[in-house]
């Protein structure tokens, strides 16, 4: 739970262990989940005038791509980056005790997407999880042998959680907006869903569906969210990169020209975060090595192969784009009312966040001092983004009228221990 949540363990006092501190300095340090991190370490890790650095977070949700880790790769596992300060860029390893401060020529991050949270009646109730968490408990060894597994959405990760949920033989049955889907095998699809309500005391027992014209319910004993995903770019906002919104992924992200630089001087973002496609992942990581290791001497054909790659993406302007059509994730109604929850650490709903908005709190910035939205042990990681995209599609506002929340250092909830000593 620790490892799903970002946040630390509390060692007890006779548990304690003073850290270590460790200076680095690097010409290029790589990070992230994402398969580009791993296929631009594996090829710069080849060139000796290079010194590179991969900190590396293994995330299950990439595991079909199969992108392996060369073995002359330099890396730090269960690293976590946790921003810039005034004397470099900081890294916390809590298993070791160990921090590193870095200097950095360049810094290329490809960290990814994280599952956003759905939203709708009830979605509060124990027993509602994201995918990544849920992937993550399977991968712990949690025994789901003959339970009813309800997956929300039925895109490629609605599709691949399904298939693991039936690998340990659970019982799985998909709920989806889609009108209609291919053949399926081995699981229940429900589509046309347009609005589910979570019931049952203590923990979620079953989901109300609505569609069209029809309505109904199915048992669960584990609700699995697999409805949207959110590029991570918290590092990358507390850099000063200028936001962006991907259309591909319908969310916000951060401007990237076509070799993936952003506003932020020697700061990079490649992959799944910048909205390029599962499909278009791994032959991007592919062109875009050339130009991190100076070697520009694309052929004209993967030249137009990468301006391809990046108009699939759609990255339009951050302040001027209103969200139009209902997001992926809200699966609540017409209405703004009810225990629709968008941060469940403060137990904000969408209810007060919208008539926090109307009654003149026209910032996401205001709307967080006003609410506490955001302002959990996640530190808005789930709800920020959520408030942001349903206050424009409710309201009809651009998304750059409503802003983001600052994002200071520390990016992670760490000890303050951890910050506190000399590094050599």
């Amino acid at each position: 739970m620790v490892k799903s949540s970002g946040l630390p363990n509390i060692p007890q006092e006779a548990d304690y262990v003073e850290p270590e501190y460790e200076d680095i300095d690097k010409d290029i340090v790589i990070i992230g989940s994402d398969p580009s991190a791993v296929i631009i370490a594996n090829e710069i890790s080849s060139y000796r005038s290079i010194d590179s650095l991969l900190i590396y977070d293994h995330n299950p949700i990439y595991e079909d791509l199969n992108v392996k880790i060369d073995s002359g790769v330099e890396r730090l596992d269960d690293t976590s980056y946790i921003g810039f300060f005034e004397d470099g860029h900081l890294f916390v390893n809590r298993h070791k005790r160990k921090v590193y401060r870095a200097r950095i020529n360049k810094l290329i991050f490809a960290t990814g997407t994280r599952e956003t949270y759905p939203i709708f009646e009830n979605n509060d109730l124990p027993g509602i999880v994201s995918s990544d968490l849920f992937l993550r408990l399977l991968e712990a060894g949690c025994d789901i042998r003959n339970k009813r597994i309800v997956v929300l959405g039925h895109g490629w990760w609605g599709r691949y959680v399904a298939s693991k949920a039936i690998e340990r033989k659970g019982d799985v049955t998909i709920l989806t907006s889609e009108e209609s889907v291919e053949k399926t095998s081995g699981y229940r699809v429900i589509t046309g869903v347009k609005e589910v309500r979570g019931e049952g005391y203590p923990i979620v027992r079953r989901l109300r569906y609505f569609t069209n014209d029809t309505k109904g319910f199915v048992e669960a004993d584990l609700v699995v969210s697999a409805l949207h995903r959110q590029p991570v770019i918290e590092p990358l906002l507390q850099l000063k990169a200028e936001p962006a919104y991907t259309e591909n992924l319908e969310a916000v992200t951060v401007y990237t020209n076509i070799n993936g630089e952003t506003s932020a001087k020697n700061i990079y973002m490649i992959g799944e975060a910048t909205g390029t496609s599962r499909e278009d992942l791994i032959r991007e990581a592919e062109l875009l090595t050339r130009f991190f290791t100076g070697r520009n001497n694309l052929s004209e054909k993967e030249r137009e192969s990468l301006k391809n790659i990046y108009s699939r993406k759609r990255i339009v302007d951050f302040y001027s784009k209103i969200i139009t059509e209902r997001p992926r994730f809200y699966l609540g109604g017409d209405s703004i009312d009810g225990l629709k929850f968008i941060c469940l650490c403060e137990d904000i709903t969408l209810n007060d966040v919208i008539k926090t908005y109307d009654m003149g709190y026209e910032t996401l910035e205001k709307i967080k001092r006003y609410t506490a939205l955001g302002t959990g042990s996640c530190q808005g990681r789930w709800c920020k983004y959520t408030a942001l995209i349903l206050l424009s599609y409710f309201r009809k506002v651009p998304l750059g009228s409503l802003g983001l929340i600052r994002q200071r250092p520390p990016l992670e909830p760490v000890e303050i221990g951890l910050l506190g000593g000399e590094i050599s």
